[in-house]
């Protein structure tokens, strides 16, 4: 299971809290608009289909698991950020699984750490989530999984699969804030807030 880090913080007047900073993501044809390219499944019935006019990959079991999964290079001690879009589309299914393996090969062999498990609660709207791992040394791959439970039965929906290194995480130690902006009483200079959370068709509002 995902260990929580300590969180440091730094009052000036509002209390500021160290987060990392996360890169572009890292998966291959994340939200399914190239067909499957890219992905390996497990079970016989994954298909692509248009959910509120978005692709999106989808997979009906029958008192079985199925999972959809890629192998992405990756780099040790570096903190990986995974997440995706969600929903149960009919039957009995409650939850998804989510893995992340680490590997000492390129090639999603050998594994040294793992598998990191997330089991997600399932409704029928779309639903994110994050969870944030750290690879261990000697890494040199990952394999992100998403699938279903053994013995589920019904149809499960995925869009938007993402897994994101961490570029930075200033954690106020030196007193330089010179890396991150600030807000002051609730409104940035833009007008704009962005939540912490996923990007992407069907964010929950």
């Amino acid at each position: 299971m995902f260990r929580a880090r300590p969180i440091r913080c730094s009052v000036v007047g509002v209390v500021l809290c160290a987060a990392p900073s996360f890169a572009q993501n890292l998966v291959t044809n994340p939200a399914f608009d190239d067909a499957l390219n890219g992905w390996s499944t497990v079970g016989q019935d994954w298909s692509v289909v248009i959910d509120e006019a978005d692709p999106c990959a989808r997979v009906e079991v029958f008192l079985e698991s199925a999972s959809i999964w890629q192998c992405i290079p990756a780099l040790e001690d570096k903190l990986y950020r995974q997440g995706a879009l969600l929903r149960r589309a009919g039957g009995t299914v409650s939850e998804a699984v989510s893995h992340l393996t680490f590997y000492s090969w390129a090639d999603c062999s050998a594994p040294i750490s793992g598998p990191h498990v997330s089991v997600l609660a399932l409704s029928s709207s779309w639903q994110g989530f994050w969870e944030s791992t750290r690879a261990p040394l000697g890494t040199q791959s990952i394999r992100i999984l998403v699938g279903t439970l053994p013995d589920s039965q019904g149809a499960l929906l995925i869009d938007d699969v993402q897994l994101h290194e961490a570029l930075f995480a200033d954690e106020f130690e030196t007193g330089a804030l010179g890396r991150w902006s600030h807000v002051v009483g609730g409104a940035s200079a833009g007008g704009h807030h962005t939540a912490p959370g996923l990007i992407g068709r069907r964010v929950p509002r």
